[in-house]
């Protein structure tokens, strides 16, 4: 999730904050506090904060357009808080004459909450938990408390948040929801398609990709399905398998690879993201697809690639 906006009104007044990221990315930078305050309140609500985010875009301070600190915030790894500050500022005043009594200094107005936590995580007070999008995050135990909603295809462990949270993020709180396939693909050498997929990745079929681009998919299943369903139709494409991986793929099943290309009970055909989806990866971008074996999959890539 990528908040842009959110709004108060209470006691305190009327106030919207709204908040800017880096390009593309799910890491914030800035937030603008804009509002009115309550009538018996002389605060001014103006004002611009600064994040400053540790290695996995996680917010650690925040600071005002003076530099000043006015927030900071402690964290185990998981993203558990340890320790939460405010540090309200006093109104400037001039420097007293000898002998002039003044009042003590009153803080100036506490900003609202700041309550992002990892890249498109929000802090629910109330439970504790981290708003995920489509799931909620307990950091307390580093897991989600719902299992993914693409089930296993997202790995054997449903609840797992990623293998390492200092390298790894998941904006969304699940390896791939609802998508729209983009991408155009690359061209292929007729007859040769997956030859030679044994030692390296077979390329996202431009004549594939052009029937794709555009449609609307509910989840990566249904992508993957109707992708071998466009291959079996390919006269070039399915010639180049057997009549049983030709049915296979009529059905919406990837075909099987070579005896030798299988790991366990995997054996079927692969589609693998060169940039993962954790890393920001397109998971319905064809141009972020390859085909692979089961094999190099599972030894050739990194073991921690997919959770």
């Amino acid at each position: 999730m990528q908040l842009v906006q959110e709004t108060y009104h209470d006691r305190q007044g009327e106030e919207a904050l709204t908040y800017l990221y880096e390009s593309n990315s799910y890491v914030p930078l800035a937030r603008i506090d804009q509002g009115r305050a309550a009538a018996n309140d002389a605060d001014g609500r103006d004002a611009v904060y600064y994040f400053h985010n540790d290695v996995s875009g996680l917010p650690e301070e925040l600071t005002d357009a003076g530099g000043e600190l006015v927030w900071q915030e402690c964290y185990k790894v998981w993203g558990n808080a340890v320790q939460e500050e405010w540090v309200a500022r006093a109104a400037q005043r001039p420097t007293p004459a000898w002998g002039e009594v003044q009042p003590a200094p009153v803080p100036t107005h506490a900003p609202r909450p700041q309550n992002l936590r990892f890249q498109g995580q929000y802090l629910d007070r109330e439970t504790g938990l981290h708003y995920n999008t489509f799931r909620f995050y307990d950091p307390d135990i580093g897991r989600f408390i719902t299992h993914d909603p693409i089930g296993l295809a997202g790995g054997i462990n449903l609840h797992m948040y990623a293998p390492n949270p200092i390298s790894w993020i998941d904006p969304w709180g699940l390896r791939c929801g609802p998508g729209e396939a983009t991408g155009a693909g690359r061209k292929v050498t007729p007859g040769r398609w997956l030859r030679g997929t044994h030692g390296n990745a077979g390329a996202f079929p431009e004549s594939i990709a052009k029937k794709m681009k555009g449609r609307s998919y509910r989840d990566f299943d249904h992508f993957r399905s109707e992708f071998w369903k466009e291959v079996s139709m390919d006269s070039d494409l399915s010639s180049q398998f057997s009549k049983s991986n030709v049915s296979r793929m009529t059905n919406g099943l990837a075909p099987k690879a070579s005896v030798t290309q299988g790991v366990g009970k995997n054996t079927s055909y692969v589609l693998h993201h060169i940039e993962p989806i954790q890393h920001g990866g397109g998971v319905y971008d064809m141009d972020n697809l390859r085909i692979v074996t089961p094999r190099y999959h599972a030894e050739v890539l990194d073991p921690s690639y997919h959770y």
